[in-house]
């Protein structure tokens, strides 16, 4: 047979096609074809065997060729198949009763801009008898911006151009995305097959290549994380507070320095520890410009109450999305002088904090802690001014007091607990949880001081641990709410730095400014992480970490106190720990101080 023939009625006999011609069979062959040179096609009946070493394709722009034997393509065959749907009149069909022995080459045409679905095949050959064989070579014309890889399946009775599930993780390495993206992507294909995550897969599938890197940050609950700065951090600034709070005792419960500053005929001068007012210089009753030191009143008790307000800055990095933390509270502390040079105290306090995360996300936090605090301290007896006249001071003993002086060791160890509510900006809607957990935190410090008349200074070094631990919870929302399991975050710092403060009489008041720098190294944890899982059971756990910071910091704080009365005092300090690569703290402190 040469050149084009259609044959839309009954043809008896075997048919040979050859010389580069087309037949288009629209009726029905009862015989074998075989395709040596040309194109067979049209939608007929073989009923026979069909043979192909040149070109079959279906139909005129779709179709069907039905045989009642078998088919057989040979390695410079090419079976053509075009596909604008998945219904039978929109794609091409090769119907075989027998089997079909496949090689040579596949070529498949897409129609009308057709978009496979996920377990929606188009089935375009079938073989009742069974599929022997591979196609060596497939043309596919059908390309994807998504994760759905268009694929020539085959199976036992039938060849089919699905829309297979493309592996994220190869897609998230191969794209050189983010550590914590490429956690959610071998995540995901882990759940690929799990029915639980149909809906998240439905929406996944569908989304271009460029887009998953987005929805990946979208699952992944990275900046939950920031439940274990928040507890660090405020830690951090406790610390601080408390080693201020033993320097306050070490030089008098009310905070100053001084037994007692007396301007002779200038009124009380306020100290640590209130002493009186000097009496009079002289018998000729003349007043005297002197600072003398006076006695202090016997004062073991001591009691604070702080106000503190912190705020904190997290930047983004590659991986992991950055937030900013405020925190409000306070803390009330009492003491007691156990000998002239030992203090041990109790003291408990509440802090609320909201950490913004991106989107609108937040997480909120209260949380209470209460512990105990010492301090040690070296100290000498020193003279002080007599309080009554000169005739009356003959007739005693000049009156001492302890005065710190040199070495002093600082000890506390607090314990918490923390409610945490949690609102995050996940994939196609919020996830919110809640959880609570509990927090240690452990102090040791030391240093020296040097006195020169009201001026203190010297040298200080602390060690602090800080251990969060969170409790497993279960997020609502969203098309991917996660289980959260337990977390927990451990710091483990060190400090070294210095400090100086001044006793300073303005009028009838004493004022106490102070300034302290120091240099921290982080030992512990830099990038907090957490592990979680689908909450709909499906695929495996998978873990991402927060920002990574710095381990170095300096932090600084500068202040003053005021006593205001003989026994009270009142204070304000700001701390701020600076230069740690992606972190930045800020704090202020206030509240008053009550000896007796």
């Amino acid at each position: 047979m040469h050149g084009n023939l259609f044959i839309g009625s009954t043809l008896i006999g075997n048919a040979t096609l050859t010389g580069g011609g087309s037949l288009f069979l629209d009726g029905a062959l009862f015989g074998n074809m075989n395709v040596l040179q040309g194109l067979l096609g049209g939608n007929g009946t073989i009923f026979g065997n069909l043979y192909n070493s040149s070109v079959v394709s279906p139909g005129h722009s779709p179709g069907q060729i039905h045989m009642t034997g078998n088919f057989a393509q040979s390695p410079s065959g090419l079976l053509q198949i075009q596909i604008g749907g998945r219904d039978l009149t929109q794609h091409d069909l090769l119907s075989v009763d027998g089997t079909a022995s496949l090689a040579g080459a596949l070529q498949l045409i897409r129609l009308d801009g057709f978009k496979l679905k996920r377990n929606k095949p188009v089935t375009f050959l079938t073989a009742n008898g069974g599929v022997d064989g591979r196609f060596a070579m497939v043309e596919n014309g059908f390309t994807s911006d998504t994760i759905l890889e268009p694929t020539v399946v085959y199976h036992t009775n039938s060849v089919a151009l699905e829309a297979v599930q493309g592996s994220f993780a190869a897609y998230a390495e191969n794209a050189g995305l983010t550590p914590n993206q490429r956690s959610v992507a071998r995540a995901l294909d882990s759940a690929a097959n799990d029915r639980h995550a149909n809906a998240l897969f439905d929406y996944l599938d569908y989304r271009k290549l460029s887009d998953l890197p987005r929805a990946f940050d979208k699952i992944a609950p990275d900046e939950l994380t920031s439940m274990f700065t928040i507890g660090v951090s405020l830690a951090n600034v406790q610390s601080g507070n408390i080693q201020r709070r033993n320097d306050d005792i070490r030089s008098g419960s009310a905070g100053f320095n001084a037994a007692g500053l007396a301007l002779n005929g200038a009124g009380p001068s306020y100290s640590g520890s209130f002493s009186g007012v000097a009496g009079p210089s002289g018998d000729d009753g003349k007043q005297s410009k002197e600072v003398q030191q006076v006695a202090p009143a016997d004062t073991r008790w001591g009691a604070f109450l702080s106000g503190t307000g912190e705020w904190v800055s997290v930047g983004n990095t590659d991986n992991a999305r950055g937030y900013t933390i405020d925190s409000g509270g306070f803390t009330l502390g009492l003491d007691y002088k156990v000998t002239p040079n030992l203090a041990i105290g109790v003291a408990a306090g509440y802090t609320g904090t909201t950490a913004d995360l991106t989107e609108g996300g937040r997480v909120y936090v209260n949380g209470g802690k209460i512990g105990l605090y010492a301090t040690y301290y070296e100290y000498q007896q020193v003279k002080a001014a007599p309080t009554m006249s000169k005739d009356a001071a003959k007739e005693g003993l000049t009156p001492t007091y302890a005065e710190a002086r040199g070495f002093y060791a600082d000890a506390a160890v607090f314990g918490g607990y923390n409610s945490y509510h949690t609102h995050r900006a996940a994939l196609q809607d919020d996830a919110t949880g809640d959880t609570d957990g509990g927090e240690l935190n452990v102090l040791f410090g030391g240093g020296y001081d040097f006195r020169q008349g009201n001026f203190t200074f010297g040298p200080t070094a602390s060690f602090s641990y800080t251990y969060l631990g969170t409790n497993a919870f279960t997020e609502h929302g969203s098309l991917a709410p996660l289980d959260i399991h337990g977390g927990k975050g451990e710091s483990l710092r060190t400090a070294f730095g210095i400090k100086a403060s001044y006793d300073w009489k303005v009028g009838g008041v004493l004022i106490k400014p102070e300034i302290r720098a120091a240099w921290q190294h982080e030992y512990g944890d830099t990038a907090y992480s957490l592990d979680s899982s689908f909450a709909n059971g499906a695929g495996d756990s998978f873990r991402v970490a927060g920002p990574q910071l710095g381990r170095d910091s300096a932090l600084l704080g500068a202040g003053f106190a005021i006593q205001c009365s003989e026994r009270c005092s009142t204070y304000f300090y700001y701390d701020g720990e600076l230069g740690r690569r992606n972190f930045q703290s800020t704090s202020v402190t206030g509240g008053f101080r009550l000896a007796f």
